[in-house]
């Protein structure tokens, strides 16, 4: 309990701090006056004023957010104050320092991956046989657990994804392997089959399997460039997977039973801080990307619903009535209430049936 409380917290803080700051920097390079820095909502914790700017710890350690001056278009301003008002800056300005907050989350996750792998390397499955299914080509042909692959048809393999490789190019053609038994080479063909199964998403997909899965890993070092070359790549395949994900649910082709909250977020951050620091940070970078994908999304109050705003009054030459916004916000208001209410009463139900 004490682990998931402080990593839930820890992840709060790395998230919530990082997508507000990027609000933060870029309305203080516009030279909008930033008057209040949040980290939670609700009654304050603690508060320190330094210049113009209250950086304050809440209460409620759900979020964060950052307050400017003259958010309010409403809002009546002395003339020598509205240099520094949000809502007196032109149009992409304003569309610049909303965006500035999920570009940022966004940011954040090729950030973490490129000192994950600069740290430690990658951790690649090498050509060591872990387990041989039954009635599959590998088992029929003997092939057994510990044994390590060396070539395919004459060409050297060192790992698991070349194996992947080569067996999707034979296209069901036998083929020639030689194999690595305690030190004794052996060689043996293999006649790829076709199988069927779901990936990650429950879709159906056929390729050519020889029925084995991978026994060994190794960290492979990283130069900088492969490094981030690498973090881009998961940060896309993230990326797509989120919106894939979120598209299904909106489509009704993907069930909402998986979505989680606050209780959800603390668990997993628990679990993710127990299995040591890698996952930990990896977790927090994932739920960095989903957070800025979300916050995206053109729904009020969310920062993607602000940006549809500025981009209507950009394309109109004039701001968006007062009462549409109200009633336009007052709607998203009420889905993004019912969503909370729905992912909470998922962690409450996870909780009680697990």
């Amino acid at each position: 309990m004490v682990i998931t409380v402080i990593s839930f917290l820890l992840v709060v803080l790395i998230v919530v701090v990082f997508h507000e700051f990027g609000h933060f920097i870029v309305a203080r390079f516009f030279g909008i006056k930033v008057l209040r820095f949040s980290i939670g909502f609700g009654p304050k914790i603690f508060a320190k004023q330094m210049g113009d700017t209250e950086y304050q710890v809440a209460a409620v350690p759900l979020g964060g957010f950052v307050k400017l001056s003259g958010e309010d278009p409403s809002e009546v301003l002395p003339e020598e104050e509205k240099a520094q008002s949000f809502s007196h800056q032109n149009v992409w300005k304003r569309i610049a320092v909303v965006a500035a907050g999920p570009i940022f989350s966004l940011l954040l996750a090729p950030l973490f991956f490129a000192g994950i792998f600069l740290t430690v390397g990658v951790q690649v499955a090498t050509s060591e046989i872990g387990e041989v299914v039954e009635s599959l080509p590998a088992d029929s042909a003997g092939l057994k657990t510990g044994d390590r692959i060396v070539s395919i048809e004459g060409k050297p393999v060192q790992e698991w994804n070349q194996i992947k490789d080569f067996v999707q190019e034979t296209q069901g053609r036998e083929v020639k392997m030689l194999i690595d038994r305690g030190g004794r080479e052996i060689e043996t063909t293999i006649t790829p089959e076709l199988v069927t199964d779901k990936d990650i998403l429950g879709d159906e997909f056929s390729e050519w399997r020889i029925g084995i899965s991978p026994g060994g890993v190794e960290t492979k070092p990283l130069g900088l460039f492969e490094a981030l070359a690498l973090s881009i790549e998961r940060t896309y395949y993230y990326t797509e997977l989120t919106l894939e994900v979120l598209v299904r649910m909106i489509q009704g082709r993907m069930s909402m039973d998986n979505l989680g909250g606050p209780i959800m977020i603390a668990q997993v951050s628990g679990q993710q801080a127990s299995q040591g620091a890698l996952s930990f940070l990896v977790f927090i970078a994932i739920l960095s990307l989903n957070l800025g994908v979300f916050n995206l999304l053109p729904i009020p109050p969310l920062d993607g619903g602000h940006i549809s705003f500025f981009l209507v009054e950009a394309l109109i030459g004039k701001p968006v009535s007062l009462k549409a916004r109200e009633v336009v916000t007052q709607v998203g208001v009420f889905c993004i209430f019912a969503l909370l209410i729905f992912v909470s009463y998922n962690d409450i139900m996870r909780f009680f049936t697990k």
